[in-house]
């Protein structure tokens, strides 16, 4: 499947999408205004107060956050329109910024590999086998030093309304109100496509620290992360992220897992999740990974072929990429 910008329509089956805000000030980072406000709804109050007045000493341009609000807008051409001034304006930003030297393709991160040796469930609450009060806490310690150490990384290579804008998109994913889900997927993809040097195992840390679950949502609250993580998957696949040589296959993998925990968890995500592992098989076999095709193919077809969607990944594969098949 070749990388390409999603179609914003308003026909969407989850009708929920929000996107950027043209970012014209070097203003508030990873630990910005909006990162305060948890109610799953990011309706542009999170960058000010409940009429979205921004604070005193932020330095972001009001009419940038209004970008936010016409991503959400359900008029899809007001939604692009936004995105669009949205992603030009971080562009200039960018292409100033001295960003800080990092390695991108690191397998050492002990943060990092502490919190997968955790089993983490579809919830994206760390347990590890004993499901003890100390292993609990330690999970949720390993998790706490893997989001931290992404941070640092996002932080040190893009410009502050860049972290500020990423961090928002995804944290907006959720979000049910009007077009914002189709409004703020569109602007991450492209936000995407515009940062080559973001990888992977960082968007997917920030993605879990940003859409927790608890014990104490509801199924609706619920329903909406689990459709906010699979459009942040699927900007993933559409932003041609995969294809980068730098894109680690254990990060790959990653994402696979969790989009086959989210197809499992809910029967009505299935078909959309396996379309995302479609895409990323043709990726992957299209730059020069048939390796992490095969694993993909083989961590989603691990029980046998027993859904529709496992018969449809493996005609699809069977047809278009055979090589890979073993």
């Amino acid at each position: 499947m070749t990388s390409a910008m999603p179609v914003d329509s308003s026909s969407d089956a989850s009708s929920d999408d929000d996107a950027p805000a043209t970012s014209t000030a070097a203003a508030a980072g990873l630990d910005g205004p909006s990162d305060n406000d948890h109610d799953g709804d990011d309706d542009g109050s999170d960058d000010g107060d409940a009429n979205g007045h921004v604070p005193a000493g932020t330095t972001r341009a009001a009419a940038t956050l209004s970008l936010f609000w016409d991503m959400a807008s359900t008029d899809p051409a007001e939604r692009r329109t936004a995105a669009a001034s949205l992603l030009k304006a971080l562009d200039s930003l960018q292409r100033d910024f001295q960003a800080a030297p990092v390695d991108l393709g690191a397998d050492d991160d002990d943060e990092e590999n502490n919190a997968e040796r955790m089993d983490v469930d579809a919830d994206g609450a760390g347990v590890e086998d004993g499901g003890s009060d100390d292993t609990a806490a330690a999970t949720r310690a390993a998790a706490t030093a893997a989001a931290t150490a992404a941070a640092a990384r996002i932080e040190a290579q893009f410009h502050p309304d860049v972290v500020y804008t990423l961090r928002r998109l995804v944290r907006g994913l959720p979000s049910s109100r009007d077009g914002a889900r189709l409004g703020f997927s569109l602007a991450l993809t492209e936000l995407l496509a515009m940062l080559p040097d973001l990888a992977l195992r960082d968007l997917l840390t920030l993605l879990e620290s940003l859409t927790p679950t608890t014990k104490g949502m509801k199924g609706q609250e619920v329903r909406e992360i689990y459709f906010g993580r699979l459009f942040c998957y699927r900007a993933v696949l559409l932003s041609g992220m995969v294809r980068r040589p730098h894109t680690r296959v254990r990060d790959i993998e990653k994402m696979a897992q969790q989009a086959l925990e989210l197809s499992r968890s809910k029967a009505y995500l299935s078909e959309a999740c396996f379309e995302v592992l479609i895409g990323v098989c043709r990726d992957l076999v299209e730059s020069g990974k048939p390796d992490a095709a095969t694993r993909v193919v083989e961590l989603s077809l691990a029980d046998g072929i027993s859904t529709p969607e496992q018969l449809w990944l493996a005609v699809v594969i069977q047809e278009n990429c055979p090589s890979i098949l073993k």
